[in-house]
């Protein structure tokens, strides 16, 4: 059998100390992030969704798509939310960030039957979730933001925080079907210690303020009491988020900290109806036992794509000589990355592939229960991509240990011959 691998490589053509320039050759060609908009810290997909151009018009056709994330464009700017457009999530068109404000962590975006937008995010300085709206609805790639008090004012200096939205961490603001009144944010509950985690779900009509409306999701997380060590800041979903994948079908998902930073995606299965809890479908595959098919992927967020009539989901990820767990201190994360870490291209991680998330329902291949996980194929637009900027393509066989140490350019596709084996194990390091 033969797998094809397409690996964005990037080379720096000098050792650095300091915050580098911007270099547009070495963007990568089939991720978003990276130096699409400047070098710096990538970080979670925020700010998601599908926006009709012009926004009141009748047919989905010539919308883009928004994908925020967060960013630090200079050693001093604090996280902002980075900010792209594009027609097929393909090709990107980089913008000005969409929220400035020095310390935007997660959160996203809600669209109203008006044509404005909210956006609502953790503000990381201590100031609880801030809103922001766009300056022009008029504009199609909404490049200009503002951050707003939760009743539409501008702020003057420190924004007003939106009133009862549990936690830090929130979901895009969604409604379970077009008549509903209330707009929903899953948000994390803070579980010191234990085993125990728990999402909470918060409801508004106005976005003015929030009222906890009840548990959405609790499971156990048995490592946070067998090996603490490795539960990072507890038992509790980081980035946490909902969404129906097929008919009564409702996806889980959220973030764990697998050291003391980085992480990994978890998904759980189950049934939905507001104001009631999520109802796991089939308990062997409860949050915490199913991984999404993303790498070293964290903190994704899902968009709907209403031309292909299909869920988006993409991760931010967190490359293997980036990782903080080899050093307890996070060396050479937050830190000795920013200016003093001699890192070569001068940034950190990138988004991940964006892939097409469907319900596999197994159900009729086991004696009894359900049986039923996500299949997250990349988008298979990705492919009108590998014509441009290949570099060289390689016929590898089994224990090969180097392909080449001088290749050089954006992208790389290795075809890689694997002979079936026992194990049936195998793969490719870079």
């Amino acid at each position: 059998m033969a797998l094809s691998v397409h690996l964005s490589v990037f080379v720096a053509t000098a050792v650095v100390t300091s915050w580098p320039a911007p270099n547009s050759t070495l963007r990568p060609l089939f991720h978003l992030g990276g130096l699409d908009n400047a070098p710096g810290y990538v970080g979670d997909a925020n700010g998601m969704m599908f926006r009709r151009v012009p926004f009141d018009s009748k047919s989905d056709e010539g919308g883009l798509f928004h994908v925020a994330w967060q960013c630090s464009r200079t050693p001093t700017s604090g996280l902002e939310w980075c900010h792209s457009t594009s027609p097929n999530f393909v090709k990107w068109t980089a913008l000005p960030p969409m929220i400035t404000t020095g310390g935007a962590e997660s959160g996203g975006v809600a669209q109203l039957p008006n044509g404005d937008i909210v956006a609502i995010f953790n503000q990381i300085g201590g100031g609880g979730h801030w809103q922001a709206r766009p300056k022009n609805v008029s504009d199609p790639h909404l490049m200009n933001w503002t951050d707003r008090n939760p009743d539409g004012s501008e702020c003057s200096g420190k924004c007003k925080p939106t009133p009862g939205i549990p936690g830090t961490d929130l979901s895009q603001a969604f409604k379970i079907d077009d008549d509903d009144e209330f707009w929903r944010v899953i948000a994390d509950r803070q579980d010191e210690g234990g085993a125990v985690g728990a999402a909470l779900v918060a409801r508004t009509t106005n976005f003015t303020s929030f009222e906890v409306e009840g548990l959405f999701h609790q499971y156990k997380w048995d490592r946070c009491v067998t090996i603490p060590s490795l539960c990072g800041f507890g038992p509790y979903p980081r980035d946490p988020n909902a969404f129906r994948v097929n008919g009564d079908v409702w996806v889980f998902y959220g973030m764990q900290k697998t050291c003391s930073f980085s992480g990994r995606e978890f998904y759980a299965l189950g049934t939905y109806d507001a104001p009631g809890s999520f109802k796991v479908l089939d308990p062997r595959s409860d949050y915490a036992n199913n991984v999404w098919d993303g790498g070293e992927g964290y903190a994704s967020m899902h968009v709907y794509d209403p031309i292909g009539e299909r869920m988006l989901w993409i991760s931010a990820v967190i490359e293997g000589d980036r990782d903080p767990c080899g050093d307890k201190t996070g060396e050479g994360f937050y830190q000795s990355w920013l200016s003093t870490r001699h890192i070569g291209a001068g940034w950190f991680g990138t988004l991940g592939l964006p892939r097409v998330v469907r319900l596999d329902n197994l159900t009729s291949f086991v004696e009894s229960g359900t049986f039923v996980r996500l299949q997250t194929e990349p988008l298979p637009e990705l492919s009108s991509l590998r014509l441009k900027g290949i570099h060289s393509t390689r016929n590898l066989e089994p224990d090969t240990k180097v392909i080449a140490e001088s290749l050089r350019g954006q992208a790389v596709e290795l075809v890689i011959n694997v002979s079936r084996a026992p194990e049936f194990d195998f793969g490719a390091q870079v």
